[in-house]
């Protein structure tokens, strides 16, 4: 596949990604890239590479849905929870890629 494709197909998964939550769904696109990023030599890091753009969207997505913004809201205006299963799976997903999922404390 072209590097080109690539790269259209990581916008679009950036898209899926920013319309969701981390769910099954998000996991297996990073792991999809994941896979073609180790040999294609993608830094996860690097948004301008296909990994680092879906590594950025659910990285995005991650922090908001686990951080604690101290605001009182509805419920049905938060985030949905991460599944246990999928948390475990990113947390060592991104743990393989050298990417932090922690959540910056609010000051």
């Amino acid at each position: 596949v072209p590097k080109e494709v690539w790269h259209d197909l990581a916008a679009e998964a950036a898209k899926v990604i920013h319309r969701g939550e981390p769910d099954e769904a998000s996991l297996a696109l990073l792991r999809a890239f994941a896979a073609e990023g180790v040999r294609r030599k993608w830094a996860p890091l690097d948004a301008s590479s296909p990994l680092g753009c879906v590594v950025s969207a659910l990285s995005l997505q991650w922090r908001r849905a686990t951080a604690c913004d101290g605001e009182l809201e509805a419920v049905e205006h938060e985030p949905l929870p991460i599944s246990p299963s999928v948390e475990v799976e990113l947390r060592q997903l991104f743990h393989e890629l050298g990417v932090s999922l922690e959540v910056p404390a609010l000051s």
